[in-house]
């Protein structure tokens, strides 16, 4: 129990000084040479845009992983199974095999939705930061 613990702990940690680290370059090499030059409107649309890039990019990192999660929570159900062992089969064909796939491309979409809102919304944050932080 220690060694997860031990484990979670450091994978914090290095989350922490990753994030950190692009925290300061973003203030040291964007923010603060606008700052300097008294540029206010570039100044605060990249200290608006920026974090929206930053927190865009965790929604997709975190829909990334839902996507993997989820795929193989549904991959491995009985449902999912059999319905992929009917599809495979040599002699089912015509409308029963269309039935068979459309169910699957259901469970599919079902397992994946999630997943693909946090992707779009992770998208759309990013391209939002990106036209805010370039307006000034």
């Amino acid at each position: 129990m220690n060694r997860v613990l031990a484990v979670r702990f450091v994978l914090w940690l290095a989350a922490l000084i990753f994030f950190g680290s692009i925290i300061w370059s973003m203030f040291y090499e964007t923010l603060l040479p606008l700052l300097r030059a008294e540029q206010w409107l570039a100044f605060f649309t990249n200290l608006l845009g920026l974090p929206l890039i930053l927190i865009g990019t965790a929604a997709m990192c975190w829909g990334l992983w839902l996507f993997l999660r989820d795929t193989a929570t549904f991959t491995n159900t009985s449902e999912w199974r059999s319905t992929q062992a009917q599809i495979h089969q040599i002699k089912i064909q015509g409308a029963e095999r269309k039935a068979a796939q459309r169910k699957v491309l259901g469970l599919a979409w079902a397992g994946w939705k999630p997943s693909a809102v946090w992707l779009a919304g992770g998208l759309g944050l990013i391209a939002a930061g990106g036209i805010l932080s370039n307006l000034g």
